[in-house]
């Protein structure tokens, strides 16, 4: 018998109370993918940004994002928030806290921002009180809304309709919400918000160091090899 949809809360990368890299709440595939995601566009983003490296990424403002279902192991999706960290010897690395199979829209259908408000709210008036990740996890939790729903699993990507009144325009209406899921589910939402002006990039799987470098606004050169 296969397990009950479940939402898992936690997160990935950097905290400054850590000597090293942090994860906990979310699953192992999760934390995985993140982490190979994360480690093959770092190196671009630096050597793009060049010089300008180190200032852009400390000023880089917090980051929101929404992954589909169909680009984590699991087929659960991942949303919540991005946060260029330092662990606690100063290494710069990005912390991914989120929801992971929450059944959260992608923010073009759903633009409530309550969610990813609340973890933001919860990392700005942290901190540790000697509490280890898993601790530091229950925490994060607890901050988040109890009521959240587990996403239903990914449906195949495929699907067929009918309708006996040979109304096609109505049929091709009937399919609209089930076409756009399935086209969303491959997608990745980044986006920031704040007094300083919001801005938002879509795009098919996961962003490259470019879409980084925009989103601190920081001049990139592409360095030979660069993954797209």
């Amino acid at each position: 018998m296969s397990e009950a949809p479940a939402v898992h809360i936690g997160f990935y990368g950097k905290h400054p109370g850590y000597g090293d890299f942090v994860s906990a709440g979310l699953s192992k595939g999760l934390a995985d993918r993140l982490e190979y995601w994360l480690n093959l566009i770092l190196p671009d983003l630096r050597d793009g940004v060049a010089d300008a490296w180190e200032a852009h990424y400390d000023a880089a403002p917090d980051m929101r994002i929404w992954i589909g279902p169909a680009l984590t192991p699991d087929g659960t999706g991942f949303c919540g928030t991005m946060t260029a960290n330092r662990d606690k010897v100063g290494r710069r690395f990005p912390l991914l806290s989120g929801m992971e199979g929450a059944d959260i829209a992608p923010p073009s259908v759903d633009p409530d921002q309550s969610h990813y408000e609340a973890i933001e709210a919860f990392w700005k008036d942290y901190h540790r009180d000697g509490e280890d990740a898993k601790g530091m996890a229950a925490l994060l939790a607890q901050a988040m809304d109890a009521g959240l729903n587990a996403a239903t699993p990914l449906p195949a990507t495929d699907f067929w309709a009918a309708r006996p009144d040979g109304d096609v325009k109505r049929l091709w209406q009937d399919v609209a919400t089930a076409d756009q899921a399935r086209a969303q589910a491959s997608r990745t939402y980044l986006w920031r918000a704040g007094p300083d002006g919001s801005a938002l990039y879509v795009t098919d799987g996961l962003p490259g160091a470019a879409v980084f470098a925009w989103m601190m606004g920081a001049e990139y050169t592409p360095p030979q090899g660069a993954v797209a």
